[in-house]
């Protein structure tokens, strides 16, 4: 899989599975705004978009 984006919390830890994304999609041009948005909470410490 290619041009996809997620964002995930502060403090997300990997191990055999990826933690549970804040924001996915896809493609990434077409989801600039979404994914902004996204970072910009997970900057803030907000673990879900509402």
């Amino acid at each position: 899989m290619w041009d996809f984006i997620a964002v995930y919390g502060r403090g997300a830890v990997w191990n055999d599975h990826p933690p549970k994304a804040i924001y996915q999609g896809g493609p990434v041009v077409r989801v600039k705004q979404p994914a902004r948005a996204a970072l910009a909470q997970a900057l803030l410490g907000v673990e879900h978009l509402k």
